[in-house]
C-alpha cells in the first residue's frame, strides 16, 4: 500500500489498538476512511477541471453589430464626368483597280 509489509502494519495496527483502545479505533477508522474519501473526491474534481480547461473550445470572437439599413446607405463618391467621347475619323479608303473581267469556257463559244 505505502511501501509497508503485512508484519510492519500488523504492527502499526497492534499499537494503535494499544494507545487507544477498543472503544476509539472504530472511530479512529471511520472519520480516517472519510477523509480519504473526501481527498479521492476533490482529486477527481480537480482532474476533471483541469482537463475540461485543457479542451474547452477558445471562445468565437463576435463580429460587429451590422448597421441598420437607414444608417448603412452612404453615398460613394462620384468620379467626375466624363467628357463626349471625341469622333474618330474614318480612315480614307483607298482606290482600287477595277477587276479584270473573267471568261468562262462557256462564254468563249
Amino acid at each position: 500500500m505505502f511501501g509497508l509489509s503485512f508484519w510492519e502494519i500488523a504492527i502499526i495496527m497492534a499499537i494503535a489498538l494499544i494507545l487507544l483502545g477498543p472503544s476509539k479505533l472504530p472511530d479512529l477508522a471511520k472519520a480516517f476512511g472519510k477523509s480519504l474519501r473526501e481527498f479521492r473526491k476533490a482529486t477527481e474534481d480537480f482532474k476533471s477541471t483541469i482537463q475540461e480547461e485543457t479542451y474547452r473550445e477558445p471562445p468565437q470572437q463576435q463580429l460587429p453589430r451590422p448597421l441598420p439599413v437607414t444608417e448603412a446607405v452612404i453615398e460613394a463618391p462620384r468620379a467626375p464626368a466624363a467628357a463626349a467621347p471625341t469622333p474618330v475619323a474614318a480612315p480614307e479608303a483607298t482606290p482600287v483597280a477595277p477587276a479584270s473581267p473573267v471568261t468562262t469556257e462557256s462564254e468563249k463559244s
